[in-house]
């Protein structure tokens, strides 16, 4: 009788484990489905959005080498990339994505009001106000600039934050950046799409402003990508911070590939080397004609 309820007892136990597996088998074929399903909405959601749920666009092309992922920061309302630099309390640089469909829309008003980071507040980390650029004699310099995010006004607020903006010489932002920024638009309604990189020169502090000590680079940069036949083509501006500029934006361009020498940083590190070396080595001007 023992040794008869112990097999019983195996017996029972042999069909509980049948059971759980087949449970198992099920829970893991019902994941697998929910998981290729998924992926299919999230890759028809790339091509719709250009991004993906992280604020990557599905190629990554519109991003530099980025040495610390911590730094990283995605405002999607705004629809760009921030690679934030503590020490600086402002972005090393903005990547973003524009588009003839951004250029044409103008469903929003400018309300020029520029507000702090939440994101950047959140993480602990050093921040910038507007009352840092008070009577410093620098502007409001946006990286993003206010007219390339006019589908809605909250896209055009967040141009706003101030991890958009870095300290420009009045100018520099008001006359040979502004009409660089007004080019740029004009070249995204000839191509459709335009995949820009912009920054301050952080390797050349001149001077720190306000209560918080806001960095002033002695030079800014916009590094440009765009897709034609087929064919990518790339170029680069680098243009002073100061009140002696001369000339207009097309007298400091220039080489991806010099300007990575500048500046010190791998943009469009995710095309192949081999297209890189093409493409970051020289510039046809009259592509970059808008």
């Amino acid at each position: 009788m023992p040794h008869g309820r112990k097999k019983r007892k195996n017996k029972r136990r042999i069909v509980v484990s049948s059971t759980q597996q087949i449970k198992i088998i099920i829970l893991q074929l019902v994941v697998l489905y929910l998981l290729f399903f998924e992926a299919g909405c999230s890759v028809t959601s790339v091509k719709k959005t250009a991004y993906d749920n992280n604020g990557f666009h599905f190629e990554n092309i519109h991003l530099p080498h980025i040495p610390d992922s911590t730094f990283y920061i995605y405002n999607p309302t705004g629809r760009y990339s921030v690679y934030y630099d503590t020490i600086h309390r402002q972005a090393a640089w903005v990547a973003y994505i524009l588009t003839s469909g951004d250029v044409k829309s103008k469903n929003y008003s400018r309300k020029n009001k520029f507000i702090v980071d939440n994101l950047i507040v959140e993480k602990g980390w050093p921040y910038s106000t507007t009352h840092d650029y008070t009577k410093t004699g620098y502007d409001r310099g946006h990286l993003l600039p206010s007219a390339d995010r006019t589908i809605d006004q909250k896209e055009n607020d967040a141009t706003f934050v101030m991890s958009n903006i870095s300290p420009q010489h009045p100018t520099l932002n008001r006359k040979i950046w502004n009409a660089l920024e007004q080019d740029i638009r004009k070249i995204a309604l000839k191509y459709d799409s335009l995949y820009i990189v912009t920054g301050p020169d952080l390797n050349l502090v001149m001077e720190r402003i306000g209560k918080n000590e806001v960095s002033v680079t002695e030079r800014f940069f916009k590094t440009l990508l765009v897709k034609c036949d087929g064919e990518y083509h790339t170029v680069s501006f680098v243009i002073p911070n100061n009140s002696d500029i001369s000339g207009t934006h097309w007298d400091y361009i220039c080489t991806v590939r010099e300007a990575e020498q500048l500046l010190g940083y791998d943009f469009f590190h995710n095309l192949p080397v081999s297209l890189q070396e093409k493409i970051e080595t020289a510039f046809d001007i009259k592509v970059w004609t808008p």
